[in-house]
């Protein structure tokens, strides 16, 4: 009985942490510890030219825009990105990210 309670009671601190927006690393519960992203939705950060964009509940990204001052002719849109410790799949990319870019020639999307 000990075990169930201890269960319910880390997925119910997971949901309540997930759903208030908290930033967390971990939440720590008896002996067991649930490991969290300190990031949320929306949050942005820039890597290798592209900023990403944290998205569905704070599993994926997305690349949101070029970097300011990009000016490279090529770019790789990689798979998953490390952010914060966490490995994040890359699943979208914005509308029209390389419209107004003129001097992009190559889009490369890792496998």
């Amino acid at each position: 009985m000990k075990r169930k309670i201890r269960k319910v009671t880390a997925a119910v601190a997971a949901v309540t942490i997930a759903v208030s927006g908290i930033s967390a690393q971990s939440v720590f519960m008896g002996d067991k510890t649930i490991v969290l992203a300190a990031s949320k939705d929306g949050d942005t950060f820039t890597q290798d030219g592209l900023v990403y964009e944290v998205i569905q509940n704070n599993t994926q990204l997305k690349v949101s825009a070029l970097a300011e001052g990009f000016s490279a002719p090529s770019v790789t849109i990689p798979s998953v990105i490390n952010y914060e410790g966490y490995d994040f799949p890359v699943t979208e990319i914005a509308n029209e990210l390389f419209a107004e870019n003129t001097t992009l020639t190559a889009v490369k999307f890792e496998a």
